[in-house]
């Protein structure tokens, strides 16, 4: 019986054909390969276990790697019944689809950043503030009272200032502010 030469970037037939070949070589000591994977064979079971073990990382890899897809890829990671839950690249954009309830994410904190990940767009702490960025500044939170809101409130044509007093909004500011901005 020739060595066992068998890798992660094997196929699944490929490991199958292996294993069966070591097991169908159980009961004769002889026919044992030396090695395995480059890991020597002392005895059946050993042989039995290595294979298995490049087998896991077949069947159970560290990364799922699809095919390319610079334009629109048939390469999709799906789940559920039906395939109710998706993740791919179009070509152009990175997609998670979810057809069916809620897409739930479940975390003490979530933290969505830009793509080279040195700059904070949203900030949402269980059970504390969920903050929106511009620009990695903090422009809107949410606090155990309401909002803070840092800079002015505009709607594109009407832009509110409100002047404060100790960091609060002044209640007379407010009045004028809401008075001009209403017209």
């Amino acid at each position: 019986m020739a060595d066992r030469n068998v890798s992660a970037s094997n196929t699944f037939e490929q490991f199958r054909v292996e294993f069966n070949e070591l097991a169908g070589d159980v009961g004769d000591v002889a026919l044992l390969p030396s090695s395995i994977n480059g890991q020597t064979v002392n005895d059946v079971i050993g042989g039995i276990k290595q294979l298995n073990d490049g087998l896991a990382n077949v069947l159970f890899p560290n990364v799922i790697d699809l095919p390319d897809s610079s334009s629109a890829s048939s390469g999709r990671v799906l789940f559920g019944a039906g395939d109710d839950f998706q993740l791919f690249h179009d070509g152009t954009n990175s997609q998670i689809n979810n057809s069916t309830g809620e897409l739930q994410v479940n975390a003490d904190t979530i933290k969505i950043k830009n793509a080279a990940s040195n700059e904070t767009m949203l900030d949402a702490t269980a059970n504390g503030a969920v903050q929106l960025y511009h620009d990695n500044s903090v422009k809107l939170a949410s606090t155990s009272t309401g909002i803070t809101v840092t800079g002015n409130i505009s709607n594109g044509t009407v832009n509110l200032t409100f002047p404060t007093v100790g960091g609060a909004i002044s209640t007379e500011g407010f009045s004028i502010a809401l008075a001009t901005a209403l017209g």
